[in-house]
């Protein structure tokens, strides 16, 4: 009787984990990992890492206005000079993903305390630096890698019946 009861527990644990991550993955509504795992006979914790692993992979296409969101909350707790203009590396940096962003920042602010190696205060970030760091820097994808996802996703789609909307919205590169 005890172990029918821990099994139950089991089981309800397991698929409460995976609801979670199905959620918190934003994966389209006809994903069901606990389908998933009820397919394997021993379902572990490292499977379950394998597949938040798999589904981090998915990233999203950022435009413009996404990338420079995203470009405000990273430099939230940056010192920036007030000549810096997040919409126009926004501009620049179509294809960069929020890692890539992020890689952007942080070769300004290296090049930025190589320059100011005497100061001990944080580095107050230019355009400049940020512009520099950009020469640098490159997406995660190139273009060519882009086009290529972008075709596998069209193809998947077509395939299911996917309307041009739900395309749009369930778009989601494999990187």
């Amino acid at each position: 009787m005890l172990n029918q009861t821990y099994l139950g527990e089991k089981k309800k644990e397991r698929e409460d984990i995976l609801s979670v991550l199905t959620q918190k993955l934003k994966l389209n509504s006809d994903v069901n990992l606990t389908e998933i795992a009820q397919c394997t006979e021993r379902f572990t914790g490292a499977d379950l890492l394998g597949l938040l692993c798999s589904a981090q992979m998915l990233r999203q296409e950022y435009d413009e206005k996404e990338r420079e969101d995203i470009l405000s909350v990273l430099t939230q707790k940056l010192k920036l000079n007030s000549d810096v203009n997040l919409t126009e590396i926004a501009q620049c940096t179509e294809r960069f993903t929020g890692a890539d962003l992020l890689g952007l920042l942080c070769s300004a602010q290296m090049l930025r305390q190589e320059y100011d190696e005497e100061s001990s205060e944080e580095p107050e970030i230019t355009q400049a630096d940020l512009l520099k760091a950009l020469e640098d820097t490159k997406p995660s994808l190139s273009a060519a890698d882009s086009f290529k996802f972008e075709q596998i996703f069209y193809n998947f789609a077509n395939n299911r019946g996917l309307s041009s909307d739900e395309i749009q919205k369930q778009k989601v590169i494999s990187a």
